[in-house]
């Protein structure tokens, strides 16, 4: 494989638009000679352009704010000292931890962070659809306020938001949206509903296990069939079978936002 990587001393990016119209080939020269010197000294193998690439060689700036610490300062330091440009090929990493979207967004140039379901924060209920009360609310989201979006997209360079089929009707905002179906996770605990209704009778008896004896390897909590729901461990899991029975639904979902369906066997 071949790269091309040109030394900037000022702030020059990479511009797909100005490729296309001609006006950015420095980086497209060097990489066609590269390539071109790779299958001369490499006959009869295929030689892959691997990417283009700028890197400003100067002292990065950071903008100090208020109590930030030195692994803060040095993260942003590392961001600015990234190479800009285009790869063959980037992979998508799924980040549910903070800390992991910080060192994907900010430290790496070839790894395109997605929001995964632990951070992406919704109610996920089949029960919710039996209950009274407006549940117009139940469809917002943090991701629908757009200044909530450019942060994620400013500091982790997330641009893709991962969702669970939930049982019940979501909005979803702008931007690459992922669908995971047929199956969910409804919520999880510390505690485990199931430790308590074999060792107390009551599942609202609930508390940290000791000396689990692993109730959960024959036994599940079961729930009314319409809600095709269960409980199993720490955690409850249903199914949302619209799309396996009405798969027309997925050219709805595409005009609400989901430009990405996954098939989530759990």
């Amino acid at each position: 494989m071949g790269k091309s990587c040109d030394y900037k001393s000022g702030g020059t990016s990479f511009d797909l638009a100005a490729l296309y119209y001609g006006l950015q080939l420095q980086l497209v020269v060097y990489l066609d000679a590269a390539l071109e010197m790779e299958e001369r000294k490499n006959p009869g193998k295929e030689v892959v352009p691997a990417g283009i690439f700028y890197y400003n060689i100067q002292d990065p700036l950071v903008e100090k704010k208020a109590a930030m610490t030195p692994e803060e300062i040095e993260q942003q330091i590392l961001r600015q000292l990234r190479m800009n440009g285009l790869v063959n090929r980037e992979l998508e990493v799924i980040v549910n931890d903070w800390g992991l979207a910080g060192l994907v967004g900010r430290m790496t140039s070839h790894l395109i962070p997605i929001l995964g379901i632990l951070l992406n924060k919704y109610k996920k209920d089949p029960r919710i659809g039996f209950k009274q009360g407006d549940q117009m609310l139940l469809k917002e989201n943090p991701l629908g306020l757009e200044n909530y979006r450019k942060y994620l997209q400013d500091e982790f360079a997330i641009h893709r938001y991962e969702w669970e089929c939930c049982g019940h009707e979501q909005e979803y905002p702008q931007g690459h949206n992922s669908l995971y179906f047929p199956f969910y996770q409804t919520n999880t605990s510390q505690y485990c509903p199931l430790y308590a209704c074999c060792t107390t009778g009551e599942r609202g008896r609930q508390k940290e296990p000791v000396n689990c004896p692993r109730y959960c390897q024959n036994k599940v909590l079961l729930y009314p069939d319409h809600l095709k729901m269960v409980g199993r461990y720490n955690s409850l899991f249903a199914l949302d079978d619209t799309l396996l029975r009405m798969p027309e639904q997925a050219e709805q979902l595409m005009k609400s936002g989901i430009d990405r369906l996954v098939v989530n066997l759990l």
